[in-house]
């Protein structure tokens, strides 16, 4: 096989993608009072710890075989960094949307991950140009409404409870609904991406 690692590392990254869309779908039962906050949240956190942890070892085994995905790993371990040393420092100085610049940061991070992801697997095998870049397409449409609606929290928390600050955040309601509906269809499109790479990269 001439990219061993190569495959075996999409499909721990498709393992994960469906883990993740798992996790999501476990938010649902949230809208259950009591019980369904409580498994909800248990089964989503979970859910989403196993699916990052399987993230960073398909990237780091992918990486063996592509430059893109060896760098879309130490993406990721810089956004795992910040993810866990933001709201300490946050806490720490007492500003609140410390932790809303951090979240920012690493929806940045992981576009360049997912773009890394994306075309590595064109470097490996031209034949999945095409779909990669449809995909590509979707999820970066996803991340820039992602990056306006944590703009948009920022500057809700910097407004506080002003009419301006109020108008923003009927804005940002608006938005993440759009946002959830949006990012169901970008797990759905990257997943059978990752589903078709690893067999062929």
């Amino acid at each position: 096989m001439a990219h061993e690692n190569a495959r075996a590392g999409y499909s721990k990254l498709f393992t994960a993608q469906v883990l993740s869309l798992i996790a999501a779908l476990c938010t649902l039962l949230m809208l259950i009072p009591v019980v369904g906050t409580i498994i909800g949240g248990l089964a989503s956190g979970v859910l989403l710890i196993i699916g990052y942890i399987m993230t960073l070892v398909g990237l780091n085994q992918a990486g063996k075989d592509e430059e893109l995905v060896k760098s879309a790993f130490t993406l990721a371990i810089i956004g795992l960094i910040l993810g866990i040393v933001g709201p300490i420092v946050g806490s720490l100085v007492g500003v609140t949307w410390v932790a809303s610049i951090v979240n920012l940061l690493n929806t940045i991070i992981n576009l360049v991950i997912t773009h890394h992801v994306l075309y590595g697997a064109i470097n490996l095998n031209s034949a999945l140009s095409d779909n990669a870049t449809s995909t590509w397409k979707v999820i970066l449409t996803v991340i820039i409404l992602d990056i306006v609606v944590t703009i948009g929290l920022i500057i809700t928390a910097i407004l506080g409870g002003s009419t301006a600050g109020g108008v923003v955040a009927i804005v940002v309601i608006v938005l993440t609904l759009v946002d959830v509906v949006l990012d169901v269809i970008s797990y759905i499109k990257y997943l059978v991406f990752l589903n078709t790479a690893k067999k062929e990269v």
